[in-house]
């Protein structure tokens, strides 16, 4: 049907067909696909000269983007949409691209800016009557630029808000994204054992949802949070089941975030070439989505590894030769966590 309405420039079927397809496919976890019909959404609605639909198609373009770790592309992409919502009136519509842009803000480490167009979307959010979704992304991605930023008690606040929403709307997801927001700014204010603990509710959470795009972030922040505490063994386990449940979910940014962890663990443990190992791996991904935090830390921790040059303890047994269990039968870098919240 799409293939036909092409053919007979018919316009407006293509950019309805492809808009109502799109969802489709991002179910099947067509990412490519879907990009390649938002793009023919976007093409026949400017041919039309309909902003509505051109903005709806741009929108819908960032997500898709943001999963391949495109995230210059996914930003141009909603910068376009703000433009057209603002030029048509759209508040709901300004305050959802503002949203995206703040969050590829967060991936190219570029915090104030985060905040900025954040605040203007809640400001936009306030005024609408559809708020506590999109106004529950908004919070969740302002958390993560205020603890970036070391603001941990708004950190606090802004994930707490999140967590009490989503709970308010029976939203899962969002309150594992809540309880991790607060666990990072715990964990960012040095507060390991509290992190520790949020972390084991968000888990447990996770868990029963049985989402892997919710518990991954979870594994990743325990990983981040066990190095800090000298607990290697346990952040090397989090860390590879991390990257498990990524193969399954396109998640660039986090995935780099986890090999400079991992690449951290082993540096800590004098395992210098494996370290280094995890660290290229980072970089490549970070230069390819233009992840500009985590290309410095992949740099800094090449040239910390290439520095020491290969310990004398290299081990053997602590890289996983298997992949580690599914998030249903608990993974066991935190299984332990989950039964016992005081560490």
């Amino acid at each position: 049907m799409l293939g036909h309405a092409e053919e007979s420039g018919a316009d407006r079927h293509v950019a309805r067909l492809s808009l109502a397809l799109a969802p489709c496919l991002h179910a099947g976890g067509h990412v490519e696909d879907e990009l390649a019909v938002l793009r023919k959404a976007a093409t026949a609605a400017r041919r039309l000269g309909d902003p509505a639909l051109e903005r709806a198609a741009l929108t819908g373009l960032a997500a898709p983007y943001g999963r391949l770790g495109r995230v210059a592309e996914g930003l141009e992409c909603a910068r376009e949409a703000l433009s057209l919502s603002e030029r048509t009136g759209d508040r709901a519509g300004a305050a959802h691209c503002l949203s995206r842009i703040g969050a590829f803000h967060n991936a190219l480490g570029q915090y104030e800016s985060a905040i900025s167009a954040l605040h203007r979307a809640l400001v936009l959010l306030s005024r609408t009557d559809a708020r506590t979704a999109e106004e529950n992304a908004v919070l969740a991605s302002l958390a993560e630029a205020q603890a970036a930023l070391g603001r941990h008690a708004e950190a606090l606040q802004t994930s707490r808000l999140v967590i009490l929403h989503s709970r308010e709307a029976g939203d899962p997801h969002g309150e594992v994204t809540g309880l991790t927001g607060e666990a990072t700014a715990y964990a960012a204010a040095g507060q390991l054992d509290m992190a520790l603990d949020r972390l084991a509710e968000a888990a447990a959470l996770a868990r029963r949802t049985a989402a892997p795009d919710g518990l991954a972030p979870v594994l990743a922040r325990y990983a981040d949070v066990y190095r800090r505490q000298g607990r290697h063994r346990e952040a090397l386990h989090a860390g590879h089941a991390a990257l498990h449940l990524l193969r399954r979910v396109r998640r660039p940014a986090l995935t780099a975030a986890v090999h400079n962890v991992i690449g951290a663990v082993h540096r800590d443990r004098g395992e210098y070439q494996r370290g280094e190992g995890h660290h290229q791996t980072a970089r490549r991904l970070a230069l390819r989505a233009g992840l500009r935090r985590e290309l410095a830390l992949a740099l800094d921790g090449i040239a910390h590894a290439r520095a020491h040059g290969e310990g004398p303890h290299e081990a053997k047994e602590h890289e996983p030769r298997s992949a580690p269990a599914a998030p249903s039968t608990r993974p066991r870098a935190h299984a332990g966590a989950a039964q016992h919240p005081h560490h």
